[in-house]
């Protein structure tokens, strides 16, 4: 693997308010219990970030599989912030170089660096320099794609407050993974809720990007063989 920086707040992210969100979670739900309007926005968008990075993310912006109203599309950008895995634009480009230089140093999530850099690890460095977008200029062209990569921090914050609950203080979360927007500058009084959400949807989600037939197909619900370069209608450099 080529030597790469890490992102320190990527590294404290994705160590420490897993730990916080394990012990915090449950003295939440031991000191106030959980409601049905708790219950509820964590249904249901469990269900609309999942949807939206596997079905949203994956098989429409990164592969282009299918064709989508805007409804569907606004639906898949808002829920897919929320999922706190980056914005499409982004999530597109790391998975089409993943699929055009698989199990190389230029793969973004290369397997041969070992189970966990494939599936976690390589979260935890920076962009290489000179990283570009030249692979998801179709993307760029799509004025939606190209709002939720501008905004992408103030809507997952939008979907953090949408979650809380309603007839409780504004920074006390909902239960669970109920809502999954939740970033840094949002933690007041929330953070177990935000990492926990934050684990669960990255284990839900992290092998759809990754190689392996079986992994997709379990949590997509879609096998996704390894394709050439001609499924993607972009250019990309190389």
């Amino acid at each position: 693997m080529n030597k790469r920086e890490y992102s320190w707040l990527n590294v404290f992210f994705l160590t420490v308010t897993p730990l916080i969100g394990l012990f915090g979670t449950g003295a939440y739900v031991m000191l106030n219990g959980v409601t049905r309007w708790e219950l509820v926005p964590f249904i249901f968008l469990v269900f609309a970030t999942g949807l939206s990075i596997t079905g949203g993310y994956h098989r429409y912006f990164a592969h282009r599989s299918y064709k989508a109203n805007p409804v569907i599309k606004f639906f898949y950008l808002f829920f897919g912030a929320c999922a706190i895995q980056n914005s499409a634009l982004h999530w597109a480009s790391d998975h089409r170089y993943h699929h055009r230089y698989v199990d190389t140093n230029d793969d973004p999530y290369n397997a041969k660096e070992g189970f966990f850099y494939s599936h976690m690890g390589w979260i935890f460095f920076k962009d290489p320099p000179g990283r570009n977008f030249n692979n998801v200029r179709d993307l760029q062209a799509d004025k939606m794609v190209m709002w939720q990569h501008r905004y992408y921090v103030p809507i997952a914050i939008l979907g953090g407050v949408s979650g809380s609950h309603p007839d409780r203080s504004a920074c006390r979360p909902s239960f669970g993974w109920s809502s999954l927007g939740r970033v840094p500058a949002d933690r007041a009084g929330s953070s177990h809720d935000f990492s926990h959400q934050f684990l669960g949807s990255y284990l839900r989600n992290s092998a759809v990007c990754n190689h392996g037939y079986l992994t997709r197909l379990l949590v997509a619900g879609v096998p996704d063989e390894r394709r050439g370069l001609s499924q993607f209608p972009s250019q990309v450099p190389g």
